[in-house]
C-alpha cells in the first residue's frame, strides 16, 4: 500500500480540478480553435472550405488512435503517465505547428497535436476520475466538464484576439508553450495508482476507518470486455456516441465561417462561439448531479432529453437565420451537447464498471473516427457546391433526433439493472 494521503479536501478533487483546467485549455484550441483558424488557414494556404475542413477530419483520425491507445494504457498502467505523455506530445507539436511552411506539414502537425490531446486529456482523465470517485462520480464528472467549459469560454476570446492581432503562427506557439510549462505542475500534483493504493476508498474515506463512503457505495458492475460486447446497451451507447461525434464535428468547425458569412466580423464571431462553451456549464453541472440521484437505467432518458435540445438548436438556426437565431442556436447548442458527454461516461461506468472503463470507452471513440473524418469535409463540400449550409445542417439535426430516440433502448445489463 502506498503512502497515506491526508488532506482536508480529498486529493481526488484537486486532481480533477487541475486536469479539467488543462483539458479546457487544450481542447479550446483543438476543438473550437479549429473554427477560429479556419479562415486564416484557408487564406494563407489557398484552400477551399472542403480542403480546410480536412483539419477536423485529421482530428477525427488522431482522436480515434489516441482514444483507443489512451484507454488501453490507462487500464493497463496508470492514467498519470498517459496524461503526462499526452501533454508533452501536444505542447511540442503546437510549438512546431507555428512554423509550418505548407499545408501538408500543417495538417500533419495538427494531427499529432490532436493525438496528444486525445491521448492525455480525454479517456485517460475520465479513467482517473472513474477510479478516484464512485458515490460522487456524477458530481465529479459534472465539475470536470463544467470547469472545461468555463476555461474554454474564457480562453477562446483570448485565442481569437491573438489570431486576429498577432497571427495564427504566434498563437499556436503560445498555446504550446503554456502547455509545456504546465508539466511541472502536473508532475507535482497528479498521484499515481488508485485510491486503494493510498489507503483510501473512492470518494476519500479511509479503508480502515469510518466515513460516509464506507457504507454508501452504489452497486457497480465489473464486466470484462467479452461480456460487455455481448450486451445490447454497449452497442446502442456506441452508436449514439458515434452519431454525437459525427454531428458535433460536422457542424462545429463551420460555425465561425457561417457567422462570418452573415456579416459578423471574425473577432465577434469567435466571441459568440465562446457562448456555446459557456452554455455547457449549467447543463454539465445539472446532468451529473441528477445522474448521482437516479438509478443507472434512468440516465438514458436524461441523455435523450439533452439530444432533443441539441437537435432543436440546429432547427432554430435554420429557421431563424438572423442574429436572434444565432443566440438561440449557440445557447441551445451548448446546453444540449454539453450534458451528453458526462452522462455517457457516467452511464458506462455504472453499467460496465471501472476495471475496463478505459478500453471500452476508447474502443467506442475509435469506432467514431471514420464518421467524424468525413462529416466536416462533407459539410464543406456541400457549402462549396450549393453556397449554403442548409442541407448538411438539416441532415445533422435529423440524425440528432434519431439518436435521442434510440438511446432510450439502452437498458442496463442484468448485473446492473438495479
Amino acid at each position: 500500500m502506498g503512502k497515506r494521503l491526508r488532506s482536508r479536501i480529498y486529493i481526488g478533487w484537486w486532481m480533477n480540478l487541475l486536469t479539467s483546467m488543462l483539458t479546457g485549455f487544450s481542447q479550446a484550441f483543438a476543438m473550437q480553435g479549429a473554427s477560429a483558424l479556419f479562415n486564416p488557414i484557408s487564406e494563407e494556404f489557398n484552400l477551399s472550405r472542403a480542403g480546410a475542413s480536412a483539419t477536423s477530419g485529421i482530428t477525427a483520425i488522431s482522436n480515434g488512435v489516441g482514444f483507443l491507445l489512451g484507454g488501453w494504457l490507462s487500464d493497463r498502467y496508470d492514467p498519470k503517465r498517459v496524461i503526462m505523455s499526452g501533454t508533452m506530445i501536444t505542447s511540442l507539436s503546437l510549438l512546431m505547428l507555428g512554423a509550418s511552411p505548407n499545408p501538408q506539414v500543417y495538417f500533419a502537425l495538427w494531427g499529432v497535436s490532436a493525438f496528444g490531446v486525445s491521448l492525455g486529456y480525454t479517456v485517460a482523465v475520465d479513467a482517473l476520475v472513474t477510479n478516484w470517485f464512485r458515490r460522487r462520480r456524477g458530481a465529479a464528472f459534472s465539475v470536470r466538464f463544467a470547469v472545461i467549459g468555463l476555461v474554454s469560454s474564457l480562453t477562446l476570446p483570448i485565442l481569437n484576439w491573438l489570431i486576429s492581432t498577432r497571427g495564427w503562427r504566434i498563437s499556436v506557439a503560445a498555446w504550446g508553450g503554456v502547455l509545456l510549462a504546465s508539466m511541472l505542475t502536473l508532475s507535482k500534483f497528479l498521484i499515481g495508482g488508485g485510491p486503494e493504493d493510498h489507503g483510501l476508498l473512492p470518494d476519500g474515506s479511509p479503508i480502515d476507518g469510518e466515513g460516509p463512503d464506507k457504507d454508501a457505495q452504489p452497486p457497480e458492475a465489473a464486466l470484462n470486455m467479452k461480456r460487455i460486447f455481448r450486451t445490447r446497451a454497449y452497442w446502442i451507447l456506441t452508436a449514439s456516441f458515434i452519431l454525437y461525434n459525427t454531428i458535433f464535428q460536422g457542424i462545429n468547425i463551420h460555425i465561425i465561417p457561417s457567422l462570418i458569412d452573415m456579416g459578423i466580423d471574425p473577432i465577434t464571431a469567435g466571441n459568440l462561439l465562446a457562448l456555446t462553451t459557456l452554455s455547457m456549464i449549467p447543463s454539465r453541472l445539472l446532468s451529473g448531479f441528477i445522474a448521482d440521484k437516479i438509478k443507472p437505467g434512468q440516465i438514458r432518458f436524461v441523455m435523450s432529453a439533452s439530444l432533443l435540445i441539441w437537435s432543436s438548436s440546429i432547427f432554430a438556426y435554420l429557421l431563424m437565420p438572423k442574429i436572434a437565431g444565432v443566440y438561440v442556436f449557440l445557447i441551445l447548442w451548448g446546453f444540449g451537447s454539453g450534458a451528453y458527454i458526462p452522462l455517457d461516461l457516467i452511464i458506462r461506468s455504472r453499467f460496465f464498471g471501472r476495471e475496463t472503463f478505459g478500453r471500452q470507452q476508447g474502443l467506442s471513440s475509435m469506432m467514431s473516427a471514420p464518421f467524424t473524418l468525413f462529416a466536416p469535409i462533407y459539410t464543406g463540400w456541400m457549402y462549396d457546391t450549393t453556397g449554403s449550409y442548409a442541407t448538411p445542417f438539416t441532415i445533422f439535426s435529423l440524425l440528432t433526433l434519431m439518436s435521442a430516440l434510440t438511446i432510450c433502448l439502452a437498458s442496463p445489463p442484468k448485473k446492473t439493472a438495479s
